[in-house]
Order: C-alpha cells, then structure tokens, then sequence
C-alpha cells in the first residue's frame, strides 16, 4: 500500500520574449507616472485623427515628437486608443489599459511544472533513506531544468526602478542627465558612482542600457525645439 505522495512546489522558465516584455510594461508604466504628456499628447492629438483615418501620420508625430519610435510601442499605442475609444473613461487622465494581460503583453509565458512524486512507507522505510532519494529526485531535475534554460539565452538581472524613471523622463520629458540626478536624488548610492568618476555617468549609462534592452532608438541629447518638461 503506497503512501503519501510527496509534491515539490511548481515553478516557471520566463522565454527571452516575457523577459522583454515585462521590461517594456515597466517602462512604459515609468513614462506614465513622470512623463503623463505622452498620453495626454496620445488622447489630445492622435485620437481624433485615429478616428477618422486610422491616424497613421498623427501617431508617428506622436511617436517622433517623445522619442518613442519602436514597433512595440505602436502596438501598445494602438491598443490604447482602442481602449480610449470604447471606454472614454480611460482617458480622462489617461493611463496604459491591460499593459499586464491584454493586448499589450509583449509576448506569450512558457510555463514548466516542478514537481517530484515519491511514496513513502514509514513503517517499511527509514526517513533518512526517503530524504535522500527525495533530494537525489530534486537535484536532477533541478538539473534538468538548467538544460532548458540555456535555450533562453543568458540571465538578465532585474533593474532598479530609477532606471526607468530616467529612461522616460530623458527619452519623452527632454530633461538631461544633471536634472534627472538632481530629480532622483544625486546623494543615492547607485547613482552617484565613486567619488573620483563623473556623477552624471551612471545616469547615462542606465538610460542607453535600458534603450537597448527594449529596444528604443536613443535620444541623442535635448530635443532643442521645444522647452523641456517639468
């Protein structure tokens, strides 16, 4: 008679594709909170002609005008406006509607159940024996899944929150990268850098970094047509 069984949790290997895509929904959501303009701009200058053509010209003035031009921001865009146009509600102020499950997903998740099946028969069998074959189980399919894993590409580590923030307040508010350390706070550590290396560095750096990751044409310094946003 068979014991009970011994179930090991359940976990998920994120393709290079979800990776990317919750990078784009976080700085997208960062453009939002510090930048409001862009969608302000989104609702006030393109919706009208959205709905009447299709808004083509309009939507790649936007998209010029804030350093946006990227395909996957079109498709956040479009979504958008769809959403604008059938729940006017969303754009009164507007936000980005189902960033996190909608039509703006950026990818689709391959999911990969763990999990580990093993009788145990206490009056038959020494616990200490079970543990090791259970632990023996464990590490190969831990095993396992690291195979798996390096058909995804290579780890990319988490970025802190500050680094969307100036990524967005540089690429669609002007600003430069003196004003984002002075908005961010010059004193933080992860900003500020070592004492003997420029200050302004790290700032630049983490913008032109997450422009790649996205990826995002880069803006090269201020806009100069306009007044910067504050």
């Amino acid at each position: 008679m068979a014991g009970p069984t011994v179930r090991l949790g359940g976990g998920e290997l994120a393709a290079r594709a979800v990776v990317q895509g919750a990078t784009r929904i976080e700085f997208l959501r960062a453009v939002e909170r510090r930048v409001p303009e862009v969608l302000d701009a989104l609702v006030r200058d393109v919706l009208p002609a959205w709905k009447v053509d299709g808004g083509a010209q309009a939507l790649d003035g936007w998209a010029g005008w804030f350093f946006l031009k990227a395909d996957w921001v079109q498709e956040a865009a479009e979504t958008a406006l769809r959403y604008y146009d059938r729940f006017p509600d969303l754009s009164s102020p507007p936000v980005w509607p189902s960033l996190d499950g909608g039509g703006c997903s950026f990818g689709s998740r391959k999911q990969r159940l763990i999990s580990i099946e093993e009788d145990y028969l206490p009056h038959l069998e020494r616990r200490a024996d079970v543990e090791k074959r259970i632990l023996k189980n464990v590490r190969a399919r831990f095993r396992e899944i690291e195979a798996a894993a390096q058909g995804l590409g290579p780890r990319q580590r988490a970025l802190p929150s500050w680094h969307f923030e100036a990524a967005a307040l540089w690429q669609c508010g002007g600003w430069d990268a003196a004003e984002i350390a002075d908005d961010l706070g010059r004193q933080r550590r992860e900003i500020e850098g070592h004492p003997d290396q420029d200050a302004l560095a790290p700032i630049r750096r983490a913008v032109e970094s997450l422009c790649k990751r996205l990826p995002l044409p880069h803006r090269p310094g201020h806009p100069g047509k306009r007044p910067l946003i504050r």
